[in-house]
């Protein structure tokens, strides 16, 4: 029965290799990049956040003084201009739950003029009503939907990165096998040429020695004497037979 077995080229185990390689690499780095790209987010968001934290923390300041002084409203507004880079680029984002934060940042900011704005006119009793009815569900709301948005790009960072450490293994284990398919061919070819070697060397002495005794035989005689003969051509030769 004919051997059906493929075989497949060594080089072409080897271009094999590098493309899984190359592959993985390119997919790895992908996967990291968007690990990192996630973790800039959480970030960004945390920055949000504390604006955020630090506009409610103004206006207890507001409250607890009674009155809108030029200081807090500068702060205020400080506050307000300092987070618009960052409302800029949650603006640029194509994410639907950063565009909710949006949302909701802009609802608790007005929730924040408009309460420092009955504050100012003297009307405390509207604007702690209106900080209850508006201010505080705008500022719990945005808190619950950042601490949403980071909680799911760190599940988002961590399932890249552990993606990238599974393909890194399984990269790994496809590299080793394919050198060790190729150091396994590659010895056994030497085997086997050392194996005919060796062949050649048996069937060499057969063909020019006495099986029984050892010594060389006729052929060996006449291949050295046509030698001789051929290099000493036109000067005596002697011939010793011995028997």
């Amino acid at each position: 029965m004919a051997n059906s077995r493929i075989r497949v080229p060594g080089w072409l185990l080897l271009v094999a290799a590098f493309a899984v390689t190359a592959a993985a690499f390119l997919t790895i780095r992908a996967l990291y990049d968007s690990a990192d790209e996630a973790r800039s987010e959480q970030v960004h968001l945390a920055r949000v956040e504390s604006f955020a934290n630090r506009l409610s923390a103004l206006e207890w300041q507001v409250v607890a003084a009674g009155a809108v002084s030029p200081e807090l409203r500068s702060d205020v507004d400080q506050a307000l201009e300092e987070t618009q880079p960052l409302l800029d680029r949650v603006v640029a984002a194509s994410d639907e739950g950063e565009r909710e934060v949006l949302t909701l940042y802009s609802a608790f900011s007005v929730a924040i003029r408009g309460e420092l704005a009955l504050i100012n006119s003297g009307d405390m009793v509207a604007a702690r009503a209106y900080d209850e009815e508006t201010g505080d569900p705008a500022f719990t709301d945005l808190h619950h939907a950042i601490v949403a948005q980071i909680n799911r790009h760190a599940d988002a960072a961590s399932a890249a990165r552990d993606r990238a450490q599974s393909l890194s293994l399984v990269a790994m284990a496809v590299g080793v096998g394919l050198v060790t398919l190729l150091f396994w061919r590659f010895e056994r070819a030497r085997r086997a040429v050392d194996v005919v070697r060796v062949e050649q060397q048996a069937l060499r002495r057969l063909a020019f020695h006495d099986s029984l005794t050892g010594l060389p035989n006729r052929r060996v005689i006449e291949d050295g004497l046509g030698g001789s003969l051929n290099a000493g051509a036109g000067r005596p030769l002697a011939i010793l037979y011995i028997d």
